[in-house]
């Protein structure tokens, strides 16, 4: 699904079986990733590691837009997320960072 291809496993969705050839097919069929910390960029803000982690990431990215749609996104979730902080500021006390 990506670079690395699965060895084994089978992945079902909408219970129906499901061939995942590269992240597009993945997207389309609403599946996605879940970033965990080790994959941040320590350096970047929040909000640029999630734009950047995108497969749709336009050649010049207008920042306050792409703000302002994670703040209305981020509205309607049930957490909250500081977009301003940089990344070893936003972990977990108890997190092990990947850059000690």
């Amino acid at each position: 699904m990506g670079y690395y291809h699965p060895t084994q496993a089978t992945c079902w969705s909408a219970a129906a079986k499901q061939a995942i050839a590269n992240p597009k097919n993945a997207t389309r069929s609403d599946l996605g990733m879940v970033y965990q910390h080790f994959t941040l960029v320590p350096a970047m803000t929040v909000a640029e590691n999630l734009v950047l982690a995108r497969d749709d990431v336009p050649p010049i990215v207008n920042w306050p837009k792409e703000k302002k749609e994670l703040e209305a996104f981020l509205a309607r979730m049930p957490f909250k997320v500081p977009l301003n902080a940089r990344c070893p500021t936003f972990l977990p006390a108890n997190a092990k960072s990947a850059n000690p």
